[in-house]
């Protein structure tokens, strides 16, 4: 009876998205609901200009307030060899200008970078920096010093791979109160109509004291044979307390690795059941989020072919909502590849971001930004959302955050054609109110990588998730937004902590940010 029931919601709901055009913008009166609109920040005036960039990675990584930005760059920089395959890291100066940290910081090696990830891997309370490259150049770790330098130190930690790095991602998966790294790896050349040999994926388990051991193989989470992997993501998907992995693989199934407690009640380095997505595409990116509000994390594919939306029921049952929702029709002529859920209008429920475009296509292609209009369907608005997103790009790695601390989301894109990433700044009318939290853990995880927060604000119940390393090769910001819509009380969250503790936090207002620290054991 239930596949029966929801076939026939999903049905009912395909019809209405059927029946829903994106708005013009002059069509759209005073009195109606306000636009999703973004300004293109200009590279003159921002301070980023043209770079080659892949990975997009956003954290506040000096403590000041304001979110930061990485670039994974590729390709030798317009500006000339000194710019040539330098990791760029630029803090945020608070008024949308940006200046970059330089090598007597620390960030001072060339190369063919990909992508990258934050989180704190070392205790200290400081996120640290991961980034994945091109083969022939290892892979990178950055420790924060928390006085604004790093030390780099992935051949002694036991990270620094020779091998074609894609997508990184940071998780606890052995609930040892310390982030591991998942790296999904790529391609070391085509082997006929079967696609990639693929490099076996690595998951760096954390020992401690700057130790990591690669145990991908050991517990079967390395990938498909002869698949290319892309990206790896953790979500609770089942929301047991454990994080769960997706794997996605260029030209071969996608794979779910779902983690189960052990017979004592803990977790166990081991992904007990494993689910082969039955679709066989292009996967590029994934991207998480509650999109319909009730209470597990759904996921968006972005793909060579049409982008793919899975809808979560109690974690048990991932249906293919794609045509429902009205996505795959607005997604059947680009290569999706990085994606992000982010209430963009503050109206209490998740839109959706997605870049698009393909290094050897020979026409560039437009980003997309999809509002979730309720009941499961999403309109693409991209037409209207501002003139920044007119531009068609080879666009890459996609990341959000507040840039500018003014409650609205914004979007970060990486192009790899030259010209300055496309950082789009959330400009639509404030309508709905918000509430952004940053979770401080217990050490060694102090960046609360793995909290689950659910926030009630009147009737409405929203569920966030704190992670490192979705979309593609990219990183989201390390404070969980939430949109409020025209509520305007106070809100309660309930916070599980990644060691499975659980505090609540009253009386949190509208439009604010808040730090919420773990309490310790002893309160």
């Amino acid at each position: 009876m239930r596949s029966l029931r929801i076939s026939t919601l999903l049905l009912l709901c395909s019809a209405a998205c059927d029946r829903i055009d994106p708005v013009p913008l002059d069509d759209r009166s005073a009195a109606a609901e306000p636009l999703i609109c973004f300004e293109l920040l200009d590279a003159g005036r921002s301070g980023i200009d043209g770079i080659y960039t892949w990975g997009v990675a956003i954290n506040d990584f000096d403590r000041d307030g304001d979110q930061d930005i990485f670039f994974a760059t590729r390709k030798p920089n317009v500006r000339g060899p000194e710019m040539a395959r330098r990791d760029l890291l630029y803090r945020n100066d608070g008024d949308l200008t940006f200046s970059r940290i330089g090598g007597r910081r620390g960030i001072r090696r060339r190369s063919m970078a990909q992508g990258a990830v934050w989180g704190d891997l070392n205790g200290d309370g400081f996120d640290d920096l991961y980034v994945t490259t091109l083969r022939g150049s290892p892979n990178r770790l950055y420790y924060n010093n928390g006085d604004g330098t790093f030390v780099e130190a992935a051949k002694r930690a036991g990270v620094g791979s020779l091998v074609f790095g894609k997508g990184a991602s940071l998780a606890d998966v052995d609930a040892d109160g310390r982030l591991d790294i998942y790296v999904a790896n790529a391609l070391v050349g085509r082997d006929g109509r079967e696609g990639y040999r693929g490099i076996p994926n690595q998951l760096f388990v954390n020992r401690g004291e700057r130790r990591f051991v690669d145990m991908a193989s050991a517990i079967g989470v390395e990938g498909l044979d002869r698949g290319e992997g892309y990206n790896g993501g953790f979500s609770d998907l089942n929301n047991d307390g454990i994080p769960d992995l997706l794997v996605t693989n260029d030209y071969r199934e996608d794979q779910l690795f779902v983690s189960d407690r052990d017979e004592k009640g803990g977790a166990a380095i081991a992904f007990r059941r494993r689910h082969v997505l039955t679709h066989r595409s292009g996967a590029m990116g994934v991207a998480f989020g509650d999109y319909d509000n009730d209470g597990d994390f759904d996921f968006y594919l972005t793909n060579y072919n049409p982008d793919i939306l899975f809808d979560n029921v109690n974690g048990t049952m991932f249906n293919d909502v794609s045509r429902a929702s009205g996505i795959h029709e607005y997604t059947r002529d680009v290569v999706g590849m990085g994606a992000a859920f982010a209430d963009l209008d503050n109206d209490g429920d998740l839109d959706l971001c997605v870049s698009n475009g393909q290094v050897d296509s020979i026409e560039p292609q437009r980003n997309a930004i999809f509002e979730n209009l309720g009941e499961g369907c999403f309109a693409d608005i991209t037409p209207s959302a501002g003139p920044g997103l007119a531009d068609f790009r080879h666009s890459q790695g996609l990341a959000v955050g507040d840039l500018d601390n003014d409650g609205r989301v914004d979007v970060v894109v990486g192009n790899d054609d030259g010209s300055a990433p496309s950082i789009l700044i959330n400009r639509t009318a404030d309508v709905g109110g918000w509430v952004r939290l940053l979770l401080v853990g217990r050490a060694p995880n102090t960046s609360a990588i793995g909290a689950r927060v659910s926030l009630s604000s009147g009737d409405l119940t929203q569920v966030r998730e704190r992670r490192a390393g979705t979309s593609y090769l990219s990183c989201n910001e390390n404070v969980l937004h939430f949109g409020l819509g025209d509520y305007d009380g106070t809100s309660r969250a309930r916070i599980r902590w990644p060691d499975g503790s659980v505090s609540e936090e009253g009386g949190l207002k509208p439009r604010s940010t808040v730090t919420i620290v773990q309490p310790d054991l002893a309160e």
